[in-house]
Formats: C-alpha cells, sequence, structure tokens
C-alpha cells in the first residue's frame, strides 16, 4: 500500500539515483581523458613510455594518481631527471593531490618518486619560463613501495621480498605521521562529520604505528626503535607536526640506501 501511494516519490528518487551515478561517471571518465592527455604530453617530454593507471585513488580526503614510466636504467636516473620533471609539469591542469611516479623495470615496481600538486605547478612556471631561481621549489618525496602503491597499474608487482627489507618498516611509518599531520592541517575542525572522520583515520594509523614500531624492535636495532618511538608518540599527540620537509629528509635518506641495494 505504501508503494503504491509514494510510487511517485520513489520513481523521482531513484531518478535522482540514476542522475548522481551518471554524473559521478561522466566525472571520473573526463578525469581518465586528463590524466590520458597529460600522459601523452608527458611521454613526449621525458622520452618515456607510461603505464597508465587503471583508476584514481582517493582515501576520503586526497587523491593520487599513479604512473609507471618502463625500463628506466636506475643507475643512470640523474642524467634523465631533468626530462622527467618537464614531463611532469604537464599534469599541472589535472585535478589531484598527488602524483606518484614509479619506474617499472621486468614488470616490477623498483623506485618512485611523489609529487605534490604544489609541485607540479611549480614545474610548469618554470616550464614556461619563470626563472627556476625565484622559485621554493617543493621537491618530490622519494617512496617505498607496497601493494598499495602499485594497485593501480595493471601486471605491475613488488620486487621479491622488497616489504621485508629494513628500510621498509621505517618508511611506512614516517609516510602514515607525514599523512597524519597533513590531514590534521586540512581538516575542517568546525565540522563534526570531518573531525570524526579524522578521529577513525587517527586510530587506524595509531594502530598501524604500533605495528611498524613493533617491527623495527623486532629488527634488533635498539637505537632507531627508540628514536622512532618518541618521534611517533610526539606526532600522535600533537606536540609536532611531521612536516614536508621532514618526510623528504627522512625519505630521502631511505631511498639512497634502496638505490645502493639496486642489483
Amino acid at each position: 500500500q505504501y508503494l503504491r501511494n509514494n510510487s511517485n516519490k520513489i520513481d523521482k528518487l531513484q531518478g535522482s539515483k540514476r542522475k548522481i551515478s551518471a554524473w559521478a561517471t561522466a566525472k571520473e571518465r573526463a578525469a581518465m581523458q586528463s590524466i590520458r592527455d597529460a600522459i601523452y604530453e608527458f611521454e613526449e617530454k621525458s622520452y618515456s613510455i607510461v603505464i597508465e593507471p587503471d583508476f584514481i585513488q582517493y582515501d576520503g580526503l586526497l587523491t593520487n594518481i599513479t604512473i609507471g614510466i618502463i625500463d628506466w636504467d636506475i643507475k643512470n636516473i640523474e642524467r634523465d631527471f631533468t626530462f622527467l620533471l618537464e614531463g611532469a609539469a604537464e599534469f599541472a591542469d589535472v585535478e589531484f593531490d598527488f602524483l606518484t611516479i614509479l619506474i617499472i623495470q621486468n614488470k616490477q615496481a623498483t623506485a618512485g618518486w611523489r609529487f605534490s600538486k604544489k609541485s607540479i605547478k611549480q614545474l610548469k612556471e618554470i616550464a614556461g619560463g619563470v626563472n627556476a631561481e625565484s622559485v621554493d621549489f617543493e621537491n618530490p618525496a622519494p617512496i617505498n613501495i607496497n601493494a598499495e602503491t602499485i594497485a593501480p597499474l595493471k601486471d605491475v608487482r613488488l620486487k621479491p621480498v622488497q616489504e621485508q627489507k629494513t628500510n621498509s618498516s621505517i618508511y611506512h611509518l614516517i609516510e602514515i605521521l607525514w599523512q597524519l599531520s597533513l590531514y590534521r592541517q586540512k581538516i575542517d575542525k568546525k565540522s563534526k562529520i570531518e573531525m570524526d572522520w579524522l578521529e577513525t583515520i587517527e586510530t587506524k594509523y595509531i594502530t598501524a604505528v604500533n605495528s611498524f614500531l613493533l617491527a623495527i624492535k623486532q629488527e634488533g636495532n635498539e637505537k632507531k626503535y627508540q628514536f622512532y618511538s618518541d618521534l611517533s608518540a610526539e606526532v600522535i599527540k600533537g606536540k609536532r607536526d611531521f612536516s614536508d620537509e621532514d618526510f623528504k629528509n627522512h625519505s630521502s635518506q631511505l631511498f639512497k640506501k634502496i638505490i645502493e641495494e639496486q642489483p
């Protein structure tokens, strides 16, 4: 009886849902096309062959686009890094918070960098003729690689035992501290919905921090464990932020070790 009496309302509601779904699908298609357009220009500028993502990663607050570069010579990467930066500038008009560029060798992700949208816009300015010395360039952050990192790239795998390396636990720990600080900065503290969401994220991240701290301790380096345990406590309690600069400094040191371990 209720359905018969309210059939018009139900039809309108279902029609609205279909319109919203169609709008979301169209928006996603447009976003993926803008990525493909940028990749085309990226390949031209960087002299690279690119693996495009199957999807855009979104955690509820931040978006990340991941692309893969095939068969770079990791030992001579500085030689071609300028071309990569010129290519990355082509993503300036794409909507995202972070752009992750991975080096792919034999279908395995071996290394990579994460660029903020700010750094991509700065690269576009430099490519447009702005004096590079006048730009306070925000360097990309070297990243360690896990299953979530490579998820958007079809048929790309992790290197064997990559996540069992000593550096991995430390990298994942500092990445979590950095992301937590970033979320706290971006959140609207006047919004109960966003604050409730942040509380959920904090609970999840604190659990992960404790897990990685335990792994570091089990690796037998008491000095490193104590350092990162104290650092984590300060960030979690809000006594300090783990800034972009902190993350870049820590991750750069780890990235150098990863490069040194390349066969």
